[in-house]
């Protein structure tokens, strides 16, 4: 085969000091890419990081409070955390977003807090994350549906919650009926608003899943079953007034008689706040709204 014959390009690429330059063109190129990459994932890590910060403070917030400073100072946080989560987009984490939506609810907020609500249930990384996040925007759909069809919606989330603890093989039959026992006794509460037939059909479900478990857990969830046995006889219209909705963490007492009306003025934790305890809140009274996580106490 003949020579190729050596042209002036041919030459070029010969030549050491423009093999040295192309090469260190390359490489400037992939440190630039190298270093925005990583200016990206810091930017991200800080606005997770003061996500977090809002949420913890917006928690200390979010209980019950007619302080004029307290409520401002939650205006102010959960909007710039809104902004923050709409910013992260796939990046924000769920615990977090829950805190939010919570309080974006508390300043009644609904567009923003249904938005977080959706977001913190796509981003769930795990069965402890997304179950909440489906069964509060269940009741968030229900309580706060302004029709029928955002009703259904809420029915299909918490159906989606029970789906989904059916199918976590990683934890025991009896835990999955206690988790499940859990999620209708919040089908029960939202429906009580606005239709006592249907909460009714799910306190049959919350008594099913009671005689499921074993009897560590039935002991709450009997609680749960006559307290609510108990309120529902008192729906009026087929709609349970606030007065006569049970604690979320009922007591040993029984509720009969129903608990005085709640005074006429001040800042009152409605129904629809009541169904939605932060972090905190359930944290402190030590009553977890999920089986705990496999091999923990």
């Amino acid at each position: 085969m003949a020579d190729e014959p050596i042209t002036e390009t041919t030459r070029s690429w010969k030549a050491p000091s423009v093999f040295i330059a192309v090469l260190a063109l390359i490489l400037s190129l992939v440190t630039a890419l190298i270093s925005a990459y990583t200016a990206y994932r810091k930017d991200i890590h800080d606005r997770q990081a003061e996500l977090s910060d809002l949420a913890e403070k917006l928690a200390e917030l979010n209980v019950l409070t007619s302080d004029f400073n307290k409520l401002s100072r939650r205006g102010v946080l959960s909007k710039r955390g809104y902004s923050i989560a709409r910013e992260l987009g796939e990046s924000a984490r769920s615990p977090d977003l829950m805190v939010l939506a919570e309080s974006l609810i508390k300043l009644y907020d609904y567009a923003a807090a249904r938005k977080t609500m959706e977001q913190a249930i796509n981003v769930s990384q795990d069965f402890f994350e997304k179950l909440p996040a489906l069964r509060v925007l269940a009741n968030f759909r229900i309580v706060y549906g302004d029709t029928e069809k955002d009703r259904e919606l809420g029915d299909a989330y918490y159906q989606q919650a029970i789906s989904l603890a059916d199918n976590f093989k990683e934890m025991p039959a009896a835990e999955i009926a206690y988790t499940n026992g859990l999620t209708h006794q919040m089908w029960v509460r939202s429906w009580a608003k606005w239709n006592c037939n249907k909460s009714k059909v799910h306190l049959d479900q919350l008594q099913y899943y009671s005689n499921s478990t074993n009897e560590f857990n039935k002991t709450g969830l009997e609680h749960y079953f006559t307290a609510w046995q108990a309120a529902l006889t008192h729906c009026v219209g087929n709609q349970l007034p606030f007065n006569f909705y049970p604690s979320i963490y009922p007591s040993d007492e029984p509720l009969d008689p129903p608990p005085p009306p709640p005074p006429p003025s001040g800042f009152l934790l409605s129904p629809e706040q009541d169904n939605l305890p932060s972090v905190r809140k359930a944290t402190e009274l030590g009553k977890p709204l999920i089986a705990p996580r496999p091999g923990r106490k």
